[in-house]
């Protein structure tokens, strides 16, 4: 059986042309009320409010919650909830300053709720981030386990343009594994193929190694872009290498030489027959997060991700073009997204 996205219950395409009319109705709104934005259909869109920007981002862990529930990791949905979110609006320069937590559940549960908000709390104390409430909501057949999202209000005084240049190298630094995205699909190949206790290496059940929590990239970009050595950051989340896009515009084109993933990727790609073109589509394959730096600030940057526990990674660099990612995988295939 060769696995896709579609096939596990998620359409990219619809949930593009989804993106697309919240899109357009955010505008229209915008433009009849008179509010200036900037950055719309961005990472961490924002108004600028006594001359500072501000934004509001909202992001979630998906059905990843579903494996917390499963295998009884609650704390680290928590913690994932609050890092989707500050790497995010990190892309833009944007320094998170407080949080709101959207849990809903469906029946109470007392230790996996405290269990959740103690990640919330690891998280947000390790960032600075206040808690200032939220919803928890009990919803009885409409949700069968946990779902977790949080709001975060973030601030920036120094504008950020987040495109890359032409020349600009392209560095990557390594991600923990699936962070919060292509859950969906994931599962669907263990549980048709060798189950959650299959070993990946080691002793390690397959199950730990996708629920290893997200990491946390917000201080490293926030430190290099207050140096000004950053032209552009992508966050690698939802539609994999696509998001490469969001700093390209469409004059310019990222071309990658991707190293080999860590195991889980090879794993789930050849248990589930997935074509390479949708894995880097969906999965970050091993790299969490892109920046486009000059040539020059390479050595700076690298310094500045190793205190942070990061190593990067030379993947490419960006040239003339428009708007695509060229791929050359380490299998020797070549993709375009």
């Amino acid at each position: 059986m060769r696995w896709s996205y579609s096939r596990a219950g998620v359409d990219l395409d619809l949930h593009r042309e989804m993106h697309k009319i919240a899109l357009d109705i955010s505008r229209k709104v915008n433009s009849e009320i008179g509010i200036e934005t900037k950055g719309l259909g961005g990472y961490a869109p924002t108004i600028n409010i006594g001359g500072a920007d501000l934004s509001i981002h909202i992001d979630g862990v998906g059905t990843k919650s579903i494996l917390a529930s499963r295998f009884n990791r609650y704390e680290i949905i928590g913690w994932d909830c609050v890092t989707a979110n500050i790497n995010d609006v990190a892309c833009e320069g944007l320094k998170p300053a407080a949080l709101g937590i959207y849990i809903s559940i469906g029946k109470p549960n007392i230790d996996a709720y405290r269990r959740v908000m103690e990640g919330v709390a690891k998280a947000s104390i390790e960032n600075g981030i206040a808690v200032l409430g939220g919803e928890t909501a009990i919803l009885p057949d409409l949700v069968n386990g946990i779902d977790v999202s949080c709001s975060i209000i973030a601030f920036r005084k120094k504008r950020v343009n987040n495109r890359a240049e032409p020349g600009d190298q392209l560095i990557g630094l390594p991600s923990t594994g699936l962070h919060v995205n292509g859950y969906s699909l994931a599962r669907k190949i263990i549980e048709t193929t060798v189950g959650y206790g299959y070993k990946v290496s080691g002793d390690t059940p397959i199950w730990e190694e996708l629920l290893k929590p997200s990491a946390n990239y917000s201080k490293a970009i926030l430190e290099a872009y207050g140096l000004d050595l950053l032209h552009g950051v992508a966050h690698i989340t939802g539609g994999g290498f696509r998001k490469l896009k969001r700093i390209l515009g469409g004059e310019l084109d990222a071309f990658i030489e991707a190293p080999k993933p860590p195991k889980i990727f090879r794993l789930l790609m050849e248990l589930g027959g997935v074509e390479p073109r949708e894995m880097y589509q969906v999965f970050n394959m091993g790299i969490g997060i892109v920046v486009s730096i000059p040539e020059k600030n390479v050595d700076e940057f690298t310094y500045i991700a190793g205190k942070h526990g990061f190593k990067p990674v030379y993947i490419g660099e960006v040239r003339r073009g428009g708007g695509k990612i060229h791929i050359d995988t380490w299998m020797g295939e070549s993709i375009d997204l």
